[in-house]
């Protein structure tokens, strides 16, 4: 799922910087991938991301 955030971002042209890529491939909680793919499809910049 980590994964498919950095694409989504890529794919809707939103740069994802190194540490923000760390961040998401590193993240072993499932629900809160679940959460970062719902705002990977509506955010406008990376710097949005939260726990």
């Amino acid at each position: 799922m980590a994964e498919a955030i950095v694409r989504i971002l890529t794919a809707r042209g939103i740069p994802v910087p190194e540490y923000a890529a760390e961040r998401i491939l590193q993240c072993p909680d499932p629900e809160l991938l679940a959460t970062w793919v719902d705002w990977a499809v509506t955010t406008e910049n990376v710097d949005e991301l939260s726990d």
